[in-house]
């Protein structure tokens, strides 16, 4: 009995080493849980011969590999997760969205798709009203532009994706930031003092004369110093979390 069940455990071990069974992100398992995950129990583990359990299926049920997640939207749900602690893929999902991604290309004036089928005609409206800009994302785009599917749009330019690893990131999490608001999703309880003293040093440096547009307020600086604040002490890659702060806003402040 005790060789038969070490058996069948090697056999589930191989097959999910073969056919990449669980689905993981930058080397983490999506449900965050140990297998056997959630509430799957050993026997039934043993019994479907299936590492992943039932709510990951069904989370993520569209996404057959991580191959197959442009690398754009995967750095975005990575980002998501680890600085504002928000499941982005999972976003998507549960409120059937997709995302598409637009380069923008400053030297020619237009945007070009990175990531997303079907849009073509949103890309047309798009490149008529060319708008200079380094990111962006745009939330509800159906709500702006004469485009029927669900969806939001993420912008990132040319210049941005030129920089090095580190700061790409932090302009993606200022987006983040700018879509937890947009969205209603901003349900940050906890803003650490040294967030709000780093956040209102930046916000005196920022365009603050173009709030209304520019969406920089007193409460968007709290949440991305917070944002910065969690993305350096896991990655370390500046110096402090002042810098990192001023490296997601780098376009955006005047010293």
């Amino acid at each position: 009995m005790v060789q038969s069940i070490r058996s069948r455990l090697n056999k589930i071990v191989r097959d999910n080493i073969s056919n990449k069974i669980h689905i993981s992100i930058d080397d983490e398992i999506v449900c965050g849980q140990k297998r056997p995950c959630h509430e799957n129990s050993l026997k039934e583990w043993l019994t479907k011969g299936d590492l992943r359990c039932q709510k990951c299926v069904n989370k993520y049920k569209n996404i057959s590999n991580q191959s197959k997640i442009n690398p754009i939207l995967k750095r975005i749900n990575f980002l998501s997760k680890l600085a504002l602690r928000f499941d982005y893929l999972n976003y998507l999902e549960e409120n059937k969205k997709k995302l598409i991604i637009f380069q923008i290309n400053l030297l020619h004036n237009n945007y070009s798709i990175i990531h997303g089928d079907n849009s073509e005609n949103l890309i047309e409206q798009a490149n008529t009203n060319f708008v200079v800009s380094q990111a962006g994302y745009l939330y509800n785009i159906c709500s702006r532009l004469k485009f029927s599917e669900n969806a939001d749009l993420f912008l990132i330019s040319d210049n941005v994706l030129k920089s090095n690893s580190n700061e790409i990131d932090t302009i993606i999490i200022h987006e983040l930031v700018h879509f937890l608001i947009d969205s209603g999703n901003s349900n940050f309880k906890n803003i650490s003092e040294e967030a709000k003293e780093i956040g209102n040093n930046i916000y005196n440096l920022t365009d603050s004369f173009n709030e209304i547009e520019s969406k920089h307020t007193i409460e968007y600086c709290h949440i991305l110093s917070q944002a910065c604040i969690n993305y350096n002490a896991k990655t370390q890659k500046f110096s402090d979390s002042e810098i990192t702060l001023k490296s997601s806003m780098r376009f955006d402040i005047f010293e």
